[in-house]
């Protein structure tokens, strides 16, 4: 970080985390991941929250009083952001459980709804006519845009995608998150355009 000081810039006077203590917190991993596994997280769930730990804690190494308790203080952490992945997993569970108690009456209305909906000559021109623009928007864009949108179009997830690339997963979630806006801004630049 860089303040500015009398015209220049100058270094700024936080302290920088000791690389030792930096080696020590990241041989942890396993042990981090083994204590999630434990405790009840999916296999997927537990490298996410020892990713978010480790990085937490890399960070805010600083501040760590005494580095003789650096392991005890790691797994602080790892309590910490298990018990906010626990309630994420629960609250998502909780969605998914209210969705699956559709009664056979409803499944039944849901079903005639979907059969009076099929789509008209109309109405297939026009969804032809958006996959043809969204196509063309999609390669107007940067290659790097391109690659991750094409990506979830053939299906590969978000995983498979850090891991051929080598980002972290919420590396590729955030391209994809502003690939997207780019493409919707420039959907909506193009559907703004005066046609002649």
């Amino acid at each position: 970080m860089w303040t500015r000081r009398s015209g220049r810039q100058s270094p700024r006077s936080e302290p920088m985390p000791d690389p030792a203590l930096v080696a020590r917190i990241l041989l942890l991993r396993p042990a981090v991941k083994a204590y999630l596994l434990r405790r009840g997280l999916e296999l997927d769930d537990a490298e996410d929250v020892t990713q978010e730990v480790l990085l937490l804690a890399t960070t805010r190494a600083d501040q760590l009083d005494d580095p003789g308790h650096a392991t005890r203080w790691v797994y602080g952490i790892t309590r910490n952001r298990m018990r906010k992945a626990m309630e994420r997993l629960r609250a998502n569970t909780e969605h998914e459980q209210s969705l699956d108690c559709v009664t056979d009456e409803d499944e039944g209305e849901i079903r005639s709804w979907l059969a009076d909906d099929t789509p008209g000559p109309e109405e297939l021109a026009m969804s032809a006519d958006r996959l043809t623009m969204v196509l063309e928007g999609i390669q107007s864009l940067p290659p790097h845009d391109r690659e991750v949108l094409m990506a979830v179009v053939d299906g590969v997830t978000d995983r498979e995608l850090a891991a051929r690339d080598g980002y972290t997963i919420m590396a590729v979630r955030l391209r994809r998150y502003r690939a997207r806006r780019r493409l919707a801004s420039l959907l909506d630049s193009d559907a703004e355009a005066p046609t002649t």
